[in-house]
């Protein structure tokens, strides 16, 4: 097993702060708790899908507004007759009564909207979550085969200084340093590589670290392990959890919204009518015409209904309701399988890795360590030494990448159950 010691680890970020310092930037260390809280805090597209909750919340202060009264006045009789009838001035209030609870409908529905948005939002923060941690796990892993590459470059490197020492003993011909030297530098192209994928990888972060990642100076890096002790699930309990997932509850939240929309599409088919009051009063005539007086009117209007024949409205609103209730279904559905291959694939992967604990890298050590020493004293050829070498190299890239597929896994499964108490 390859684990960091925490010397190793110190070296490791002493050495990346020499290198950023050296570029004249600054270098972080990041664990995966302070990652999480960094990416919640400052996470680009979570900071603006936290808008969706006021934006809903206005929604319902609009819902509550009352139609605004109409205030009216000027003169509602001008004499064009010739007649001396009497100029009319006059002042009046017409004010909208909707009817069939129209506003309270509406209140509602606005208010079912916020609850909605508050489960996207707590959706949207699960995701995120569970991208993040992928991103970290990336970037652990990536950190770790690196770090082998530099353990099996040294060693390929120790192996061409025994050969020159070999070849000026005149234990081996020039053509065996040779080839061990070409080893050495072809391996030393894959540090190259290892070293850019572990610098892409932490630049991914930045991505996910939003406002707390602006500033192009800084240099983050991962601090953890990949180890983890394979954990046992009970399918009934994920289950069961993956019930209550932000996703569910939102779309369960929507069919009650959808409820709510077909109530007020239905209010909406009562008519709304006006009252009007007004104030009228006669103005100075010719002589001989009536005199001055004041007069009261009140007048109620009501629509004729003529467009209620027209049931779109409502009848779009009752399948949507139908729609929702549907969505709701296949959400329920979508979270039972994906906990049910998490699972699967989680199992899968502590097995895989139970393979690398059982001996299997240890064999590998062991054989290699016996290869040495055999061609140290003339028993083993170069070519045996390589192929043990590279047989070495792959176990423990493949033991790292147990590792990662064993992390990813269990970052799914509390993703898809909705859960989640994990640590690197």
């Amino acid at each position: 097993m390859n684990r960091m010691t925490p010397t190793a680890v110190l070296l490791w970020i002493c050495l990346l702060g020499s290198v950023a310092a050296a570029q004249g930037r600054n270098t972080e260390a990041l664990s995966f708790r302070t990652y999480l809280q960094q990416v919640a805090q400052h996470n680009l597209s979570l900071l603006a899908a936290q808008h969706q909750v006021p934006i809903a919340k206005a929604q319902v202060a609009q819902a509550r507004v009352f139609p605004d009264p109409v205030l009216s006045g000027g003169l509602s009789q001008v004499d064009v007759s010739g007649q001396a009838a009497p100029l009319m001035s006059a002042l009046g209030v017409t004010i909208p009564l909707e009817l069939g609870g129209k506003r309270s409908a509406r209140v509602t529905a606005a208010e079912h909207e916020v609850s909605v948005a508050e489960a996207a939002l707590e959706d949207a923060l699960r995701k995120l979550r569970a991208e993040a941690a992928i991103a970290f796990v990336q970037a652990l892993s990536a950190r770790r085969i690196l770090l082998r590459k530099q353990q099996t470059l040294s060693s390929l490197e120790r192996l061409v200084d025994v050969n020159t020492q070999r070849v000026k003993s005149g234990d081996i011909g020039e053509v065996a340093l040779i080839q061990s030297r070409v080893e050495s530098q072809r391996y030393r192209g894959e540090v190259l590589a290892a070293e850019a994928e572990l610098r892409t990888s932490e630049q991914a972060l930045r991505l996910y670290l939003g406002q707390a990642a602006l500033d192009r100076s800084a240099v983050w890096t991962v601090t953890g392990e990949l180890l983890a002790s394979p954990r046992a699930f009970d399918l009934d309990t994920l289950l069961k959890q993956a019930a209550t997932r932000a996703d569910v509850r939102a779309q369960r939240l929507s069919v009650e919204a959808a409820q709510a929309r077909t109530s007020l599409a239905a209010s909406n088919r009562w008519v709304d009518v006006s009252l009007n009051v007004s104030w009228q009063r006669s103005l100075l005539s010719e002589p001989f015409a009536s005199p001055q007086y004041d007069a009261l009117s009140a007048l109620l209007s009501v629509p004729i209904p003529f467009s209620r024949i027209y049931r779109g409205e409502l009848q779009a609103a009752q399948h949507t309701e139908s729609q929702s209730r549907w969505l709701q279904q296949a959400a329920q559905l979508r979270a039972e399988v994906e906990v049910e291959q998490a699972l699967t694939r989680y199992q899968a992967s502590v097995r895989q890795l139970a393979l690398y604990k059982e001996g299997l890298m240890v064999d590998a050590e062991q054989v290699l360590a016996a290869t040495l020493y055999s061609y140290q004293r003339g028993s083993a050829t170069l070519l045996e030494v390589l192929h043990a070498q590279r047989t070495v190299d792959d176990v423990h890239l493949g033991y790292t990448a147990a590792l990662t597929d064993h992390a990813l896994q269990l970052i799914a499964v509390e993703q898809a159950a909705g859960m989640w108490d994990l640590d690197f």
